[in-house]
């Protein structure tokens, strides 16, 4: 194979549509729901509806944390196989860290409640500009309670993202021109009269809800479990039956990327707090790295008897079904092996040495996997386009040469 060839050229060439291995980071990956392999206990991970429960989805680093987030929210939104439907509320690693910039160490409950909220607010705001229909649902206490959210939390990169995704962001329309129509009835007709009705809908939703009186919510340590409920029967009235909190990424920023304890002490007043983890239609996920377990399972302040929780751990099986689901996803299932694409004397091992290289992570997996492609059409060693066992070796070296950390800032950004 001539060594010029281009890498989607030889994908092509191979039979695949896409890269199989290129979305190393799971909320950027749009088939993960169709690559996705269940772990062990999942379905008691994702929970039901009618009964939602706090649970604690221990993994480790790079062994499908955030994936399994992901997956929860994917069977969330579709309200399949969860006995209704779900909101679900991503607070990740940028609000974590968002947080812990504020408050540092000394966070306490009402802290993690108030930065709930803001992503609350922003998740709701995006639903019922998607549904403007629901508005009409809510009755008088829930509406106001909606507007005192978005009146405390809703910025203004908030609405111009929602407006671009509905297709409504332009010059003469943003969030500074909503804004100011809440006060000039001239420029809200005018606002008005460059859309269809689909588009006065929407924008006639954000106007309601930042027009009305300011009552800002107020978050204190007294109270503040009370405002979650709140929440819970706001989701009710727009469609929902439950409310998830998606806790994930708290690993990912420093010091807590370096110090699984003090992670876990971030997280106490959460888990203390049992009044707040059992709160009726809202329930907490927490998907947290192995590191933690030690510091959370087992210490007096969580209640393990009353708190469902589980491990995640990769098998060979586990791994190769992975890695068939992505070829055979990417290939419109023609291709199920790296076997099917590797010359005869290294198809046989080829597909369980580069799980077994890959430490058994299914992030490692995905970082080899894309490794191994790119020395193959770069560096390939013979006329074929059949990967070789060189292209293996040269692969793994440059592989175990990767530093996790620096490839983490490549990836994600700095911790700091």
């Amino acid at each position: 194979m001539s060594p010029s060839v281009d890498l989607d050229d030889w994908l092509t060439q191979m039979g695949f549509f896409g890269n199989p291995f290129e979305a190393l980071e799971a909320t950027k990956d749009p088939y993960l729901h169709e690559c996705f392999i269940e772990p062990e206990g999942f379905h008691d991970i994702v929970g039901h509806a009618n009964n939602p429960r706090t649970t604690i989805l221990f993994a480790p680093r790079g062994g499908g944390k955030t994936a399994n987030r992901v997956m929860v929210d994917h069977w969330c939104q579709r309200g399949v196989g969860v006995g209704g439907r779900i909101f679900s509320i991503a607070y990740d690693r940028e609000a974590l860290k968002d947080l812990y910039l504020a408050h540092g160490r000394n966070v306490q409950a009402h802290h993690h409640v108030d930065a709930i909220l803001k992503c609350a607010s922003t998740a709701m705001f995006q639903y019922l500009t998607r549904y403007p229909e629901q508005y009409t649902h809510t009755l008088f206490r829930s509406r106001r309670y909606l507007h005192s959210l978005m009146q405390t939390y809703l910025d203004n990169r908030t609405i111009d993202l929602t407006l671009e995704r509905r297709n409504l962001l332009s010059d003469r329309l943003n969030s500074t021109r909503i804004r100011q129509a809440i006060n000039d009835k001239m420029l809200e007709q005018e606002i008005f009269g460059q859309m269809d009705l689909r588009g006065q809908s929407i924008v006639g939703l954000i106007l309601s809800m930042l027009s009305a009186p300011d009552e800002r919510v107020r978050i204190g340590p007294i109270g503040c479990r009370n405002l979650l409920v709140d929440f819970g029967d706001l989701a009710l009235q727009v469609g929902m039956d439950a409310v998830y909190v998606l806790i994930d990424g708290v690993d990912e920023f420093a010091p807590f990327d370096k110090d699984p304890s003090a992670a876990a002490t971030f997280l106490r007043s959460v888990f203390e707090d049992l009044a707040l983890m059992e709160l009726p239609r809202v329930a907490f996920k927490f998907f947290l790295p192995n590191e933690m377990q030690k510091d959370i399972i087992g210490r007096e302040y969580v209640r393990s008897d009353r708190v469902y929780w589980r491990e995640v751990i990769w098998t060979q099986t586990k791994l190769m079904e992975m890695l068939q689901a992505r070829l055979g996803v990417f290939s419109h299932g023609s291709i199920s092996t790296l076997g099917a694409i590797t010359e005869k004397d290294f198809a046989g091992s080829i597909d369980s040495e580069l799980i077994r290289c890959a430490s058994w992570l299914p992030r490692n997996v995905l970082r080899l996997g894309a490794l191994l492609f790119e020395v193959h059409v770069a560096e390939a060693s013979s006329n074929s386009a059949l990967l070789t066992r060189n292209d293996f070796d040269v692969a793994f070296t440059r592989f175990r040469g990767e530093d996790e950390d620096l490839w983490w800032t490549k990836m994600f950004g700095s911790a700091e």
